[in-house]
């Protein structure tokens, strides 16, 4: 490239053949083009290796770096390593951008003078090749946020899968050069890294625009295995956030918000459970209703915080350690789900 990138964008890279073509060329058809585009190939072992360097051949904006299998956490450091921008952002290799974001992200980043760019994204399931469902999830209206504002404003303004990844975000470079990603975390790791970015950064501005289209498919998605850590993991990231509303002085109604907020993960923890019942125990199911039940970060969570009436049913056992009425409770849920289908 002839200019210094006003841009990097990092797509960590493996085994995504089927998709990768169509990532790519909605990154290199974007309407502002003073960026950079950093292909990590992370030990592929299909043809994506070999496309990545096609494209690289054509194109001088793209560059490839090439790494053992070490996982995306190890392939997004990888890019961040290499980065030269003024700012940055993610694709996942699965998914695409409209053409605008770019350029639309630059331009509010730095009329608002703001550390990050967020917007909405639209969620896509597939099956069988064919698109089964559509979900966006967005911001009502612009608006810029203290860090603070915009942890009060947490499911109330916008839904929390708005903040928890790396996608659909322009980061400014100077106020986050030395974080990485956790390679200990097989999940959580995008949350976990945007809470350092929110603790370093002063103003975001939260666009109610949707250019990103994540792609969710089959056993190959993150939604599709299960991790029997799920709860340790759930606990790391979010007791970081709780930490950082405290740090920051958000209100108590936020707190007690997340604290439901946080009760309704813990359940889809249990619901993970079931869903893979083959791959996990009743012995290790009710360990898991366990650990919740003693979770610290749900000392303070009351009834009348829950929305939903089966998870008020769930707490109220919970709280009397009323392990094997709950462990009833989905399995009947579950057969009956099964027999329906």
């Amino acid at each position: 490239m002839n200019q210094t990138p006003k841009i990097s964008v990092i797509v960590p890279v493996y085994n995504a053949e089927r998709h990768l073509r169509q990532c790519i060329d909605s990154i290199l058809s974007q309407s502002f083009s003073n960026f950079e585009l950093l292909l990590v190939d992370d030990g592929s072992t299909d043809t994506s290796g070999t496309l990545c360097e096609q494209y690289a051949a054509k194109d001088a904006r793209v560059q490839v770096l090439h790494q053992k299998n070490a996982g995306v956490s190890a392939a997004r450091n990888c890019g961040l390593d290499e980065a030269s921008g003024e700012f940055f952002t993610f694709v996942d290799s699965d998914d695409f951008l409209d053409e605008g974001f770019l350029q639309a992200a630059l331009e509010g980043i730095e009329r608002e003078n703001a550390d990050v760019f967020l917007s909405g994204l639209q969620m896509e399931t597939y099956a069988g090749g064919k698109r089964t469902q559509t979900d966006v999830y967005r911001i009502a209206a612009t608006r810029v946020y203290s860090i603070k504002e915009l942890l009060d404003a947490l499911e109330q303004d916008y839904p929390q899968i708005c903040i928890c990844g790396p996608c659909c975000k322009l980061y400014r470079a100077e106020i986050c050069r030395t974080l990485r990603f956790n390679r200990k975390l097989n999940f959580g790791e995008d949350t976990d890294f945007n809470l350092d970015v929110f603790a370093a950064a002063k103003r975001v501005l939260f666009s109610e625009e949707v250019f990103y289209h994540y792609r969710r498919e089959g056993t190959a998605s993150l939604f599709g295995r299960f991790h029997p850590d799920t709860h340790e993991v759930h606990s790391l990231v979010y007791g970081k956030m709780y930490a950082l509303m405290r740090q920051i002085g958000c209100e108590e109604e936020t707190l007690r918000r997340f604290g439901a907020l946080y009760f309704a993960m813990s359940v889809g923890q249990l619901h993970e459970y079931f869903r893979f019942k083959p791959q996990n125990s009743r012995k290790q199911r009710r360990m898991l209703l366990k650990k919740i039940a003693a979770d610290p970060l749900l000392r303070g969570v009351q009834r009348g915080d829950v929305r939903d009436a089966k998870n008020r049913v769930v707490l109220f056992l919970l709280r009397r350690k009323l392990y094997t009425p709950i462990l009833l409770l989905f399995e009947a849920y579950y057969f009956l789900r099964r027999a329906h289908e």
